[in-house]
């Protein structure tokens, strides 16, 4: 595992900090869903300058799974290298890994979940990130592999997910929302 923390904890970069933190964090523990360390990791994430991001993506597969496990859970199109990484991850040859990175797929291509079931939400979708997640056919059909190896629960999603990627899914206006003052 390549180690990005090279520093005393005052004179590390942003994404010294994020790695620094990652290693200390388990993916299926309180600690990380509940204890804050989500959300200590998205505030570092956040920080990261383009040459933080541009080394991230090209260190992040040398990392261990669990550190792979929390930043897929972190990722959210935010930027083309952020959205390319989630991507990535969600081929990766771990199943935890992939499986992560798949959610925030899902959740950001628009797939939601009620009681009723998975449905399609255009209040969640982020159009340029479905779009470039429909021009990846290999994440299509690594979600068809994956699905038939998870609860009813994600199957669901995966599914409708997969129908997303390989058809267009919904037809969705790329036309920038203007914001207009009060009147």
């Amino acid at each position: 595992m390549k180690r990005l923390l090279l520093r005393p904890a005052h004179m590390q970069s942003a994404l010294q900090k994020l790695s620094a933190h990652l290693c200390s964090q388990a993916p299926d523990t309180l600690d990380w869903a509940d204890g804050g360390g989500h959300e200590t990791a998205r505030d570092l994430l956040e920080s990261l300058s383009a040459k933080d991001w541009d080394e991230l993506f090209h260190t992040w597969r040398q990392q261990s799974k669990e550190w792979r496990t929390c930043l897929a859970e972190i990722l959210t199109p935010q930027n083309p290298t952020a959205s390319a990484m989630l991507l990535d991850m969600a081929l990766d040859a771990d199943i935890d890994v992939s499986f992560s990175a798949l959610c925030g797929v899902a959740f950001y291509c628009g797939i939601n979940r009620s009681s009723d079931g998975s449905y399609f939400d255009e209040r969640i979708c982020v159009p340029e990130f479905l779009a470039v997640a429909q021009s990846h056919a290999e994440v299509a059909s690594h979600v068809e592999r994956i699905m038939a190896q998870c609860s009813d629960h994600y199957s669901q999603q995966f599914k409708l997910l997969a129908s997303q990627l390989r058809r267009g899914g919904p037809k969705i206006s790329f036309e920038p929302k203007l914001h207009r003052g009060p009147a």
